[in-house]
């Protein structure tokens, strides 16, 4: 007889079949019986399907969206990388705000930044409202803009009481 690692645990199981579980059975009704066997099938395959299977296939839907979207990002910056080798110009039209932004984080401005809206009709256009800036800060925002491609067609700035603040109006373009 070959001895096995799995010796030890094959013979408690056994020996608490032989104890427990067949006694506790034979005392059940044939109906009981039977109703048992098919609960020992049924229970690990719900288990299986609803727990593992299920799950899986769920989660694979999900990738596959996941991949479809990021193949249409990687398309679309192939065109754009196409565009700007060709010489044309990259900004694609939702390119505008998160510039504009991200030039506002680099002088501590977005805090300022009470309102960002596009301008009704023009797809390149913004119109920003900031409260309370420091004025040097923004003439250095408005340079940043400027070094960015971003133009100012419109600006209106009001004093504040506190010195060297404004509040400005300001309509930005690429």
């Amino acid at each position: 007889m070959k001895f096995s690692p799995l010796a030890p645990i094959e013979m408690r199981i056994d020996r608490l079949l032989n104890e427990r579980w067949r006694p506790w059975q034979a005392q059940l009704a044939p109906r009981e019986q039977q109703l048992l066997r098919m609960a020992l099938i049924a229970v690990p395959l719900i288990v299986l399907i609803f727990g593992i299977v299920l799950p899986l296939k769920d989660r694979q839907v999900r990738l596959q969206k996941e991949l479809a979207a990021i193949a249409a990002q990687a398309q679309e910056a192939e065109q754009l990388a196409e565009r700007a080798l060709q010489g044309g110009g990259v900004q694609a039209r939702g390119e505008l705000m998160p510039s504009v932004e991200q030039a506002a984080g680099e002088f501590e401005l977005r805090d300022n930044i009470v309102r960002i809206k596009p301008v009704a009709g023009s797809d390149n256009r913004l119109q920003l409202t900031l409260k309370d800036v420091p004025y040097n800060r923004l003439i250095s925002f408005l340079t940043r803009l400027d070094g960015l491609g971003i133009s100012v067609p419109q600006a209106a700035l009001h004093a504040r009481t506190t010195p060297g603040t404004v509040d400005a109006d300001l309509t930005v373009a690429n």
